[in-house]
């Protein structure tokens, strides 16, 4: 066997590959037919390959070739610019985050102050007010009286 017939032979089998995953399908079983008799007859394959082989070698028909592939990736610029696109928006919500945050910053430090130095007035009162009562109710305290210490055969506190 040469290249061209397992070359033929791997198209068969993806062929079939391809009719059991998805089912009879007209073109997966017409392509499988044809890499079938292409594989096991020589002049079925050159009455194949040579046509195609004329088609892609003739100069207006290559020009034809590329502006097709040309045609199929023009279709994946859409998808570029989308991601592009999606990137520049969230670089611009990210900037305007940013913003919002300094313009809140701005905004919201003279309030912060205010309730600040509130706070710093009522802890001060508070402060006052708990120092004048812990003065008063307190009781003065008393000294404790001395424990004899443990002797080694006397019992003791026992820790847990």
């Amino acid at each position: 066997m040469d290249r061209e017939t397992w070359g033929w032979g791997l198209v068969a089998v993806a062929c079939s590959l391809v009719l059991a995953i998805k089912g009879l399908g007209l073109l997966p079983l017409g392509l499988f037919a044809l890499a079938v008799v292409c594989a096991a007859h020589r002049p079925s394959r050159n009455l194949v390959t040579g046509p195609l082989t004329r088609f892609v070698e003739g100069r207006p028909h290559r020009w034809l070739l590329i502006g097709l592939g040309a045609a199929l990736l023009w279709q994946l610029v859409g998808v570029e610019l989308a991601l592009l696109l999606a990137g520049d928006v969230l670089a611009y919500v990210e900037l305007m985050a940013a913003v919002g945050l300094i313009s809140a910053n701005a905004r919201l430090a003279p309030v912060k102050a205010a309730v600040l130095a509130r706070v710093q007035r009522v802890q001060a009162g508070v402060g006052a007010v708990a120092n004048r009562f812990a003065r008063s109710v307190r009781a003065p305290r008393r000294a404790r009286p001395r424990r004899p210490k443990c002797d080694a055969g006397a019992p003791g506190w026992a820790y847990a």
